[in-house]
């Protein structure tokens, strides 16, 4: 029987030598002295361009144009120098391996670490955990608690837990001999090189293809549901792609009542099937899996749908909303100084997410910044950049290899160069206040907007939203009021204690 969560599934190793991380894990030679060791369950295809040179793909890729053809045939129609402009079309999460050089889906939701040994072998795994210890010199490890929502809940790449270890940006390709890093551009240089100007049809279109192609699979497809405008806008796309998926609600206490209320309806109207998935107390013996499957790369409230089983009755592929952040730029407001003084504008940003100054985010921050500042990219704003490399390819793609755990698939149709550069355009051409969530579900599925999009608790009927929360959890009242006297408990001994402080002083 297969357990529903497992050590290392889904994983990938790159270097000199095989790894069986599981006795069921699979093994290619890529190049003399390099070997891809992977899980069964992780995709692998292969395919030889125009001009002979061999690409290896790991992961899920779909193309995202309706003219043009999948990845592997794409690969076989391109010349080499053309390989790399032909996979911004491509969504999903992936990493692409090339004349000995690794490149990243659209924002490293397949993360890369790598790290070198004394005599400069370089070793590359999507799990930082798979990576040896060196015992030929000494290595730091950062300790910084990851507090879910109240801190940087991740290592900032390029930089990792370990001080040995680094972590591969999307705007950068790795050289798997040297070690080099070369720079990549962030957004399909095709779409931003028109001038950004983009209509809803357009856009939606390259939301719906990927979906389509995705769905001739035999696999299960879901869509997750909730009272906001991200999953509504993927529902919008898989009903313009003419997929049925079956929809789901994750139940959690962090949910508004739009999300209990609103996503059964939503898949009516849709005329699609929904479930609520209910999790319980953390399961035992969960949390130390999840701790060797990553290394300790992310917080325990963001591991919560696996360690409370929230997913356990998933299987196939479900459809994640991940992106549509991009554009907003939320910390612009947080910040106030240019990105060229690196060591202020490191301590704004890891501020925000509440880290003090003197927290260990904010050298790996600067970190960042500084090959942000070697490698700009045209109008693309340094919020944005955060967003897809720190908020994507950092915590996002710690929280998806954690999920790799579990027995189905995520796909994530916006993770795409060319997408990535079509919403940045069509957000900026929005009218100022306007919120372009609306525009695009109503260009592919205008009978979604019946209901709003994230209304307040209050106009839905807070007894309805109670009836609805106690259906799923019949003692939520009473753990609110437990909750609610542990914060003043936590309260007034704080308030003790400083005035305890102030007489002794």
């Amino acid at each position: 029987m297969t357990a529903v969560l497992a050590l290392h599934r889904k994983q990938f190793y790159l270097g000199p030598e095989k790894v069986r991380a599981a006795p069921d894990w699979l093994h290619q030679q890529l190049a003399p002295k390099l070997w891809l060791s992977h899980c069964p369950l992780r995709e692998v295809g292969q395919a030889r361009d125009c001009d002979g040179a061999e690409w290896t793909l790991v992961g899920c890729a779909q193309q995202t144009m309706r003219d043009q053809p999948d990845p592997l045939d794409a690969i076989a129609g391109c010349e080499t120098a053309g390989v790399l402009a032909a996979s911004d079309r491509w969504a999903g999460r992936w990493v692409l391996i090339g004349g000995e050089k690794l490149s990243l889906d659209a924002s490293g939701l397949l993360g890369c670490y790598f790290t070198r040994s004394e005599d400069g072998v370089l070793r590359a795994a999507s799990s930082e955990a798979l990576l040896p210890r060196p015992r030929d010199r000494a290595f730091q490890i950062d300790d910084r608690p990851f507090v879910h929502e109240r801190s940087m809940g991740y290592s900032p790449p390029p930089s990792s837990r370990r001080s040995d270890v680094s972590r591969l940006l999307p705007s950068q390709t790795l050289d798997l001999s040297s070690g080099e890093l070369a720079p990549r551009r962030l957004l399909a240089a095709e779409v931003h090189d028109r001038g950004l100007c983009v209509s809803a049809d357009e856009f939606m279109d390259a939301l719906a293809e990927p979906i389509r192609r995705i769905a001739e699979q035999p696999e299960p497809l879901w869509v997750s549901l909730s009272g906001g405008g991200d999953s509504r806008m993927i529902l919008a796309a898989s009903l313009r792609a003419g997929s049925r998926p079956r929809a789901f609600t994750r139940v959690s206490d962090r949910m508004s009542g739009a999300d209990f209320l609103l996503p059964p309806k939503l898949a009516k109207r849709a005329g699609l099937e929904h479930v609520y998935l209910d999790e319980g107390e953390r399961i035992a013996g969960r949390f130390e899996l999840v701790k060797a499957h990553a290394g300790g790369q992310m917080s325990l409230g963001d591991a919560d749908p696996i360690l409370r089983g929230g997913r356990d009755g998933l299987t196939g592929i479900s459809l994640g909303g991940q992106g549509f952040g991009l554009g907003k730029k939320p910390c612009r407001e947080a910040v106030s100084v240019a990105s060229t003084q690196v060591e202020t504008y490191a301590q704004q940003l890891a501020g925000y997410y509440g880290e003090p100054a003197d927290s260990s985010a904010v050298p790996a921050i600067m970190r960042w910044l500084e090959w942000v500042n070697a490698h700009p990219e045209g109008s693309l704003h340094v919020c944005d950049r955060f967003y897809i490399e720190q908020g994507h390819a950092g915590w996002q793609s710690a929280k998806e290899q954690v999920y790799d755990m579990g027995l189905h698939r995520r796909f994530f149709p916006l993770n795409c160069r060319r997408t990535h550069a079509l919403l940045l355009g069509f957000t900026r051409d929005a009218e100022p206040g306007s919120g372009f969530k609306p525009a695009l579900v109503r260009a592919a599925a205008p009978k979604l907007l019946d209901w709003p999009i994230n209304p307040a608790d209050g106009s839905l009927g807070r007894m309805k939203i109670l009836r609805a929360r106690m259906r799923h959890d019949p003692w939520h009242v009473l753990r609110q009021l437990r909750r609610g006297f542990d914060r003043a408990l936590v309260r007034a001994k704080l308030v003790y204690f400083t005035q305890v402080t102030a007489r002794r002083r």
